[in-house]
């Protein structure tokens, strides 16, 4: 009866043993994909709100400039699913280039900040400058 269960040394195959360390080592090498899949849809999922909010900010802009320059468009905050846009238009900007605190009557500055609904964090704001033209 002991005779039946001699290791045969010309069995060919894996041992139970092999196979599940092969099994743990690919198990590992699935959960790093997934983790990196999983990783790179999230990074995806936020570059596409990103790139929503800043046409949307720039398409705010873009109407704020093709205005008469006395007109300012709406200044009232717009609110979308995840993010608010708020314009702010000043009227007199001082001119850089003179020294003294002279006011520029024709230029204005266009603001446009993207701010997280629930958080309140901005995510970044985009400035224009609008010169009347004669």
């Amino acid at each position: 009866m002991g005779e039946q269960y001699k290791k045969n040394s010309n069995a060919k195959g894996f041992t139970l043993l092999e196979v599940l360390i092969a099994l743990a080592i690919f198990s590992i090498g699935i959960l790093g994909m997934a983790k990196a899949q999983t990783s790179s849809t999230f990074q995806n999922v936020k570059s596409r709100l990103y790139t929503e909010r800043a046409a949307d900010a720039a398409g705010w802009v873009e109407q704020t400039l093709n205005l008469d320059f006395d007109n300012d468009g709406t200044l009232t905050p717009v609110s979308y699913d995840r993010y608010t846009i708020t314009k702010a238009v000043t009227n007199r900007v001082l001119d850089p280039n003179i020294t003294s605190s002279n006011i520029v009557d024709t230029v204005k500055r266009i603001d446009v900040s993207v701010q997280d609904k629930k958080t309140g964090n901005l995510f970044f704001t985009i400035t224009y400058y609008k010169a009347i033209t004669y």
